[in-house]
């Protein structure tokens, strides 16, 4: 850690690193289980990958872990728990199958992401 500014802390030159190792392996991990899952569960293998990111993520945050909860949040939760992918999904989704089927997919992401990181928060006082 290098120093803090206006109370937030200001991270030094091997967390970065460490961000960006984290970030790389994510996103191969979420490229993995999409090629892995090739039909139409790929969708909701997103939803699911990004809720579990998303709770993992709240979780490191207010766990307490400090700096480590941040770079973790950043690197390896916030690469696996991909934005990209859905909105590709959604939009392919929206103009393959209908727009209901697209409106429907986002609402499980938000509601993943949403419950996700609340349920990693509630873990984190829990523990």
């Amino acid at each position: 850690m290098s120093g803090s500014v206006v109370g937030i802390s200001v991270v030094g030159g091997s967390e970065w690193l460490l961000v960006a190792g984290l970030g790389a392996l994510g996103a191969l991990l979420r490229w993995a289980m999409s090629a892995w899952v090739t039909s139409y569960p790929r969708a909701l293998m997103i939803v699911v990958v990004n809720s579990v990111g998303a709770c993992a993520a709240g979780w490191g945050l207010a766990g307490g872990w400090g700096v480590w909860g941040m770079v973790l949040a950043a690197g390896l939760w916030g690469s696996l728990t991909t934005f990209s992918t859905l909105a590709v999904d959604v939009v392919e989704f929206s103009v393959t199958k209908r727009l209901r089927s697209g409106v429907t997919l986002l609402l499980l992401h938000v509601l993943g992401g949403a419950l996700g990181v609340g349920a990693g928060m509630v873990l984190a006082s829990a523990l």
